[in-house]
């Protein structure tokens, strides 16, 4: 009643003091009831009315995830230019957040900068605060794009190419997308059961789904981009013991298993087994079986004791 009944039977309602627990007789109300009532269905109707619009915003989410993994199983996925456009983004949001246009050349935070971005990949090997101090905010930006491209290409020159491009699609790309399109799946589910109360507001529900959708899927990308750049530079390749069947040493690799949809995932490398391996039940002999030297007693027979008694109310009771 106080949200569809209108201004003025709010009012009523306030001036003659209705409860919860008292019944409503007049006429006067029960036929604002009823226009309430048609105003919740109506409502109702609307909700659920754009809930085909709203799988269509969950469908267009849907088709670029389930696109970038196709291309990743099938081998058409250029990883390299990713993490390259993801270094590139990386810096240009770091220089952007602690250089400002609008700020003086006093007032950046490069310590910061190098902070950051040594989270991603070890700039601080290179760069120095004191080679930034006197250089403006483009040539900021060109020098640690420049050493992104540096580490990321010794990176690769370290484990080879085509390990980092495996890496790269199936150890780290493929897993994250999958965690991630989970969690968001729940966060979407949940904005999606709440969005129609935006209603209340005189706010359309569709319109701000979509909205809030947009910027949820963004956060997506960006951290499942973020996340695998910087798996992407504690990669670290070991040398195993020599292979009986080929010979040599080789970086240890460990066999992937392939699911049924042709997704392959990382498998913990086997646990050693030693075929001397024996326990102590060998140790131990068998059980014998109880042979018996008299002839067992019946129940209602006499005790063999000479009591006199049956033998089940002497010495066969405690059996």
């Amino acid at each position: 009643m106080r949200l569809f009944g209108g201004e003025r039977m709010t009012n009523i309602m306030e001036r003659v003091g209705f409860s919860d627990e008292a019944p409503i007789e007049s006429g006067l109300v029960t036929k604002s009831l009823e226009r309430a009532q048609s105003k919740v269905e109506a409502h109702n109707y609307e909700i659920r009315k754009h809930v085909l619009e709203y799988d269509d915003v969950m469908n267009k989410q849907r088709e670029v995830i389930y696109g970038d993994r196709r291309a990743i199983l099938r081998g058409t996925f250029d990883s390299r230019e990713f993490m390259l456009q993801t270094l590139e983004a990386k810096v240009d949001n770091v220089v952007q957040g602690n250089a400002p246009e609008n700020a003086h050349p006093a007032e950046w935070d490069l310590e910061e900068m190098l902070n950051e971005l040594e989270l991603i990949f070890p700039v601080k090997q290179s760069v120095a605060v004191s080679d930034l101090e006197k250089k403006d905010r483009e040539e900021i930006r060109r020098l640690l794009q420049a050493k992104a491209v540096e580490a990321y290409e010794a990176k690769e020159t370290e484990v080879t190419p085509e390990i980092l491009r495996l890496v790269e699609q199936r150890y780290l790309l493929l897993p994250i997308i999958d965690r991630m399109w989970v969690d968001h799946l729940y966060v979407m589910d949940h904005l999606k059961s709440g969005i129609g109360l935006r209603g209340f507001g005189q706010i359309d529900p569709r319109v701000e789904y979509e909205k809030e959708a947009y910027e949820i899927f963004e956060d997506l990308k960006s951290n499942i981009a973020d996340e695998a750049i910087k798996g992407v530079f504690r990669v670290v390749i070991e040398q195993g013991p020599p292979d009986e069947m080929q010979g040599g040493t080789g970086p240890m690799l460990t066999p992937v298993p392939t699911l049924p949809t042709g997704e392959m995932l990382p498998t913990p490398a086997a646990p050693t087994r030693d075929r001397n391996i024996r326990t102590n039940r060998d140790d131990e002999e068998p059980a014998k079986p109880v042979h018996r030297d008299s002839r067992k007693v019946g129940r209602n027979e006499l005790c063999p004791c000479g009591s006199g008694k049956k033998y089940k109310k002497c010495h066969g009771a405690a059996a």
